[in-house]
């Protein structure tokens, strides 16, 4: 699987979506809304800040081995530069 992934399943994208709010919203877990704020910072536009920690998001939400909040906190402290292998 690759990237496209989130472009060819609605209801991930929803399930995504819906869980980035939640997390933003609650700041829970803290490196969500810190990882957002980062990215733009450095000049990405929100969609764009969104669509990278969906990614994340996406790859945990579909991993063999379950969600795993330590792996995507590493995830998104390295993005943009992720390369997922699903």
């Amino acid at each position: 699987m690759d990237y496209d992934l989130l472009n060819h399943n609605e209801d991930l994208v929803a399930e995504v979506n819906e869980m980035i709010d939640m997390h933003l919203e609650e700041n829970e877990p803290i490196i969500t809304g810190q990882t957002f704020s980062r990215l733009v910072k450095e000049g990405y536009t929100d969609f764009q800040a969104r669509n990278l920690i969906g990614k994340c998001m996406a790859f945990e939400l579909t991993s063999d081995k379950g969600f795993d909040e330590k792996r995507y906190s590493f995830h998104l402290s390295h993005l943009p530069d992720v390369n997922f292998e699903w």
